[in-house]
């Protein structure tokens, strides 16, 4: 698995540095990234701020652009700005994934993701069972992401196994090899020349339009934010590791092909 670039592959450890968030981990046996060079972050910053503009119109053109009555001025810093992303520039990230049985599972080649999930834990409600969580991961009406951040993974079993406790489960899935792919470090460093180019957005939240633009004070986090408005469908982050095993967030579960049973 790889990023977009066609470009000469480094190691995982050139990114050990600089990661301030928990974001999609990377199998160090299967996968190499290439961080993006100063010109493509410019490039990916001025993008970031023309997808944000684009989705700001289109919640201005809406007549019910928050789905519950508000107008857009009443925009809430956090949950309101991931749903106008989710709205208007990443819905296909809930498309469905591809569920196969074990025995075929069993053959994939890709790397391994383990994710843990327990009653009345943050993505489990005391009114809804482990089980039915991991139905509508597979194929029900689920939106990645604990505030939009996406499903959260490890690249081995005990990391997820601590977060199923007695009575949850571990599911199991590969993300396809035409996912498109991101460090957290280079989302970081996408913002700040995103900021550096639009100083009147950064830490400032006086009124909605200026509340969705400045991405720190979002639910998304930095690298939700960044991620969702350039499509990327995989956040990974080289040093975010937990007992030594890395972890994974994904913002598209349509890449996803999950097993059918939790391991």
């Amino acid at each position: 698995m790889k990023n977009e670039r066609n470009l000469t592959k480094k190691t995982l450890a050139f990114l050990a540095c600089g990661v301030t968030m928990i974001v999609m981990g990377v199998s160090a046996q299967a996968i190499e990234y290439t961080p993006l060079t100063e010109s493509e972050v410019g490039v990916a910053a001025v993008r970031l701020y023309e997808a944000a503009q684009a989705v700001w119109a289109k919640a201005e053109a809406d007549l019910n652009p928050l789905g519950d009555g508000r107008k857009l001025s009443e925009l809430n810093v956090g949950s309101d700005v991931n749903l106008l992303i989710k709205k208007y520039a990443a819905p296909h990230y809930a498309n469905e994934p591809t569920v196969v049985d074990s025995a075929t599972f069993e053959k994939l080649t890709e790397p391994r993701w383990y994710r843990g999930v327990r009653p009345n834990s943050d993505e489990v409600s005391s009114s809804t069972s482990v089980s039915t969580y991991f139905e509508n991961l597979k194929c029900g009406d689920f939106y990645t992401g604990m505030a939009g951040n996406g499903i959260y993974a490890g690249d081995d079993v005990s990391i997820a196994k601590p977060y199923a406790g007695d009575s949850g489960l571990v599911c199991m899935f590969v993300y396809n090899n035409a996912a498109r792919v991101i460090s957290a470090r280079d989302t970081e460093r996408i913002l700040e020349k995103y900021f550096a180019d639009h100083p009147e957005y950064k830490d400032n939240t006086s009124d909605a339009k200026h509340k969705f633009f400045n991405a720190q004070e979002s639910a998304l986090g930095t690298a939700g934010f960044v991620g969702r408005l350039l499509g990327y469908d995989v956040i990974f982050g080289a040093n975010t590791e937990i007992g030594g095993v890395h972890v994974c967030s994904v913002l598209n579960r349509g890449i996803l092909t999950i097993d059918e049973n939790p391991c």
